[in-house]
């Protein structure tokens, strides 16, 4: 039976047992499955947006016309709760597991459109957060034909459609780019707060056509979603939109959110906002709402240092309080929320003994489903009230509730906002606050109930109550020609913010995480201490960029909120010198340290120690940035550097170091046993056993532990059997090249902590020479095997016969290079090697060199350039066989996939001092091979950069783009498919000095 429109309502109702589809899902189902989506869809909060997943997710797997295999659900803020991941995971557990009936129908089509993948995965849809990237956290980005939903930002996705991705390597824009423009649909959430975001969407979407003769005609296609749309007539006013009708204020449970009062008190305060007076007033007014019987109370507010003031005023105990604001790690928010879940989300049947106050900022009013019954709330532009008081009373008045005779909402508005035009909302604060005054009844009330204020916003919402929308600047073509060279950049380039948030005063995020293991006084060790347990997003938190260049020079920011891109001005700000405070800028084998504020840039991963130089531990400061629930808490450390690794990459990483003692149990002998080892550390060096035995008694106390503890997942997997095979230990590096007092202790193969769920780990790449030195791999199987994905990918994206042999051909020569035989020395630790005529004994990879040091000795020895490029002398061999002309459909296209199928060559290749070269010949399967010399490519007339702009003219921008992507996703998956089915050797201590 097909899977028809008619039969969406049979899988919503399969999907999610005890719920039937609103009429208005059926009804998008219908026209989505059509081939169109809506440009614009006007839906109130609680009426089930995030359902347009499952909608886009149904007409894929029926094979309705152009639905696209990536569905991005974008909003333009941090958020706390993403109700929207949540959504779209259980949809992808429930058709991973489902063995018949419509659901397995689903899954199959689905499986059908991600075609038959190489490496044997059969997963049906892939799940993933992008909410601020650390460098090579690509997780996301794993095949051009997985069916998969990606929750993110308008910062993480619009970056990467212009090729200026946020945390994102130079050398991977154009595979990120390639992506997100192609076979995606942007689903736009609260659009009518992102309006230069959507001009920018309008230009690619025009672009992708018109430029290019020979684009890919993968889909690509964005969908607006607002509660709160613009009045018809303004200047930004959404087109016509698809919403709801009669017969959904008729449906029972629908009618019943939309039909629910939500009266609100009206008060002025004398304070100003973001001080200990206003804190004290609002937690005073939520105090009272709890006398009156409300159980679940939120506080929202404008401001994070608002929301740390009146979290500390409220007198609850910790028990019954907490504070979600978006600059939280990841892990902590998760945390947070495993322990007020169950109380405070929609449909819960936990009801607490005595009131809980909820302290938030902007972060809930997009994502979270969550659900008060009382709620007190800063003024803010009417748009974002509606959207927080559409968290109270979420599923309609609850039973017994009386809320005309106790209003269970406040809103308050600060002195200075009935003056000042307010950072992050401008005038519109004032201008809210008047219209409510005239809509307000007798009593000084306002009820924002959904059909309430249906009844006053029948033309939309007035202009003087929402935040000017800025524009976005035209977008001319000449600015993506700016940004598709990716390698290198140009020097001088439009601004890509400007696309995202228009002109108004913006500021980036960055990621931070804090490491206990950075010695202060070393900072020249810190990138090679961190490359051992590179940062995972879990332990990092998004921090504005101009916030922590504040932070760094010891500046106050206090009229921070949680709107991403939205930062009071940095004019003030003239000093760009060197700060006390040093910086790791965490780029993987780039990574470097700096004092200086202006180094930093959009995106960045930063790492700090935990502690100053002076020993001290500056746990004010920290919260300065943000909220750290482990600083409130005398001697918890905040490193959480374990369990982002286990998470992410589900690999195991135990750090074995004098400042990370303290997370074991204190009174175990086990834990003396470990700090005995690093004192002997310095005169008798403890070999791989003794470390592990040692490490494996300390854990011992965890073990028993079943709620997901890092160090009980470790305990057990210490005492596995054949555990010792299973860890590598290696020895802590110091400054200058020396060995330093510790170890790191790391899991040879990723956990499969759940049989039943695919994990899909973001940390493998192909971008720099580190990618050769994981596995023994013979060349001629690994070219064989990247040519197999590569072929795969593109079958299954629909790409013509053409292109899918040209890609499948590039990559079954992309390597040809590392025949060269200082190449080869070079995988061999530096050991002589032979030219061969023949694919006999090269290898692509060897398990040898696994950290920099060791490569850089390796490559020392070998003679191998300094900065050398495999991939170029891989296009000179390619271009010397008249075969490969011959097969070729495109050659231009065949020559520049192999040649950037690592980043380079975007549009000029890296200049490599080698003026030998290398002689080489080879021969295989009826093609010869042939190069002696420097290849010169890196000059003006090599024909690199005249053929990549010759292909970008052919295939447009972002076709290019998708088309390289095609290639080195073969590449990374192949290698990472090699990794995986390789055998791993018995642990021994490296001691690379």
């Amino acid at each position: 039976m097909s899977l028809t429109p008619e039969r969406f309502e049979t899988f919503f109702a399969a999907l999610h047992p005890g719920r039937q589809a609103f009429p208005w899902q059926k009804r998008l189902c219908r026209a989505v499955m059509q081939g169109e989506w809506p440009r614009t869809l006007s839906l109130p909060t609680a009426t089930g947006k995030t359902s347009c997943i499952d909608i886009a997710l149904y007409a894929l797997a029926a094979g309705a016309p152009r639905a696209p295999r990536r569905i991005l659900f974008v909003v333009d803020r941090r958020v706390i709760v993403d109700e929207a991941f949540d959504h779209a995971s259980h949809i992808a557990q429930r058709l991973r597991a489902a063995d018949d009936g419509i659901l397995r129908e689903v899954a199959d089509g689905l499986r059908e459109r991600c075609g038959i993948d190489p490496s044997g995965d059969t997963d049906p849809l892939a799940c993933f957060q992008l909410r601020g990237g650390t460098y090579r956290d690509n997780a996301w980005a794993r095949t051009p034909s997985q069916p998969t939903v990606v929750c993110s930002t308008v910062d993480q996705v619009g970056s990467r459609l212009l090729f200026r991705g946020y945390g994102v390597s130079d050398y991977l824009q154009p595979l990120h780019a390639g992506l997100v423009a192609n076979d995606t649909l942007i689903l736009l959430d609260e659009a009518h707060c992102s309006n230069p975001f959507r001009q920018t969407l309008e230009a690619i979407t025009r672009y992708r056509t018109a430029f290019g003769s020979a684009a890919p005609s993968a889909p690509f296609a964005y969908a607006l979603l607002s509660a709160t749309p613009r009045a018809v007539g303004t200047d930004d006013a959404e087109p016509p939109s698809f919403g709801l009708d009669a017969t959904d204020e008729a449906d029972e449970t629908l009618g019943r959110r939309l039909r629910a009062r939500k009266p609100a008190s009206l008060i002025e305060l004398g304070e100003r906002t973001a001080t200990d007076a206003f804190a004290a007033r609002l937690a005073d007014q939520a105090e009272v709402l709890a006398k009156a019987g409300a159980k679940r109370i939120g506080i929202i507010v404008n401001r994070v240092r608002s929301a740390q003031l009146v979290f500390h005023r409220l007198s609850a105990p910790p028990s019954q309080k907490a504070l979600f604001i978006g600059r939280m790690r990841p892990l902590d928010r998760d945390e947070s929320m495993r322990q007020w879940g169950d109380v405070l989300r929609s449909g819960s049947t936990v009801s607490p003994d005595k009131p809980v106050y909820v302290v938030a900022t902007q972060c809930i009013e997009v994502g979270a489903n969550l659900d008060f019954d009382a709620l007190v709330t800063e003024c803010a532009s009417l748009d974002a009230l509606r959207q927080r008081f559409g968290r109270l009373y979420r599923l309609g008045e609850p039973t017994g509730a009386h809320p005309l005779a106790h209003p269970p909402g406040v809103v308050v508005i600060a002195k200075d906002g009935l003056k000042d035009d307010d950072p992050i909302y401008g005038s519109a604060l004032r201008g809210t606050w008047a219209w409510l005054g005239e809509q307000a009844d007798e009593q000084g009330r306002v009820d924002f109930g959904i059909t309430a204020m249906k009844s006053r916003l029948e033309a939309g919402a007035p202009a003087q109550t929402l935040v000017d929308a800025t524009d976005a600047p035209v977008m001319q073509p000449v600015y993506l020609d700016q940004w598709v060279q990716t390698s290198p950049k140009p020097e001088h380039e439009a601004e890509p913010s400007l696309f995202l948030h228009g002109t108004r005063d913006e500021s980036p995020d960055v990621q931070l995480c804090w490491r206990a293991d950075l010695d202060p006084d070393k900072p020249d060790a810190w990138a090679d201490v961190v490359a051992l347990c590179p940062p995972s997003v879990g332990e990092c938190m998004s921090v504005p960029l101009v916030q922590f260049q504040r932070w760094m020079r010891g500046e106050k920011n206090l009229a921070a909120g949680d709107v991403e891109g939205v930062n009071a001005a940095d004019d003030d700000v003239t000093d760009d010198g060197t700060t006390n405070q040093s910086v790791l800028i965490w780029f993987g084998d780039q990574s470097f340290t700096t004092t200086e504020p202006r180094k930093i840039r959009p995106g960045h991963t930063l790492v700090i120690p935990t502690t100053s130089r002076d020993g001290a531990t500056p746990r004010d400061r920290w919260n300065a940035l943000g909220y750290i629930p482990q600083a409130e808490a005398e001697g918890a450390s905040i490193d959480l550097a374990e369990p982002a690794m286990l998470q992410a990459r589900r690999r195991l990483v135990l750090r074995v170091h004098p400042a990370l003692l303290d997370r074991l149990a204190k009174e175990d002998p086990s834990r003396q046993r470990l700090a005995d080892l690093l004192k002997l550390q310095a005169d008798i060096d403890p070999d791989a056993r003794e470390v592990l035995d040692a490490l494996t008694d300390a854990l011992a106390p965890f073990a028993a532990d079943a709620n997901g503890d890092w160090r009980a997942i470790a305990a057990r997997a210490l005492r596995a059997p054949r555990a010792r095979s299973s860890f590598r230990v290696t020895r802590y590096p110091d400054a200058g090249g020396a060995l330093g007092k510790g170890w790191i202790v790391e899991s040879r193969h990723k956990l499969v902590l759940d049989p039943g769920k695919v994990i899909h780990a973001g940390d493998f790449t192909t971008e720099d020479d580190s990618s050769s030195f994981t596995v023994a791999v013979p060349l001629k199987e690994h070219l064989d095997g990247v040519a197999s994905f590569a072929r795969a990918y593109a079958t299954a994206c629909g790409l013509p016969k053409a292109l899918v042999d040209d890609i499948a051909l590039a990559a079954s020569l992309h390597d040809l290079g590392k025949a060269d035989p200082r190449f080869q020395s070079m995988l061999r630790g530096g050991a002589p090697t032979f030219a061969s005529n023949t694919f006999d004994g090269l290898l692509a990879k060897s398990n040898g060199a696994q950290d920099r040091r060791a490569r850089d000795r390796a490559r020392h020895r070998s003679g191998y350039p300094e900065g050398g490029r495999h991939e170029l002398l891989s296009l000179k061999l390619a271009q010397s066989s008249d075969a490969v002309k011959a097969q070729a459909h495109d050659p231009d296209l065949v020559w520049h996939l192999i040649a950037s199928h690592h980043g380079r060559c975007r549009p000029f290749a890296p200049a490599i001092k080698d003026a030998q070269g290398c002689e080489l010949a080879l021969a295989d399967d009826g093609r010869s091979y042939r190069h002696v010399g420097a290849t010169g490519t890196e000059r003006i007339d090599s024909g690199v950069s005249d053929r990549f702009w010759l292909l970008v003219r052919k295939y447009g921008w972002w076709g290019l783009a998708y088309l390289e992507a095609m290639h080195m996703l073969a590449d990374h998956r192949r290698s990472e498919f090699e990794e995986h089915m390789a055998s791993e050797p018995e642990p021994e201590t490296r001691h690379d000095a």
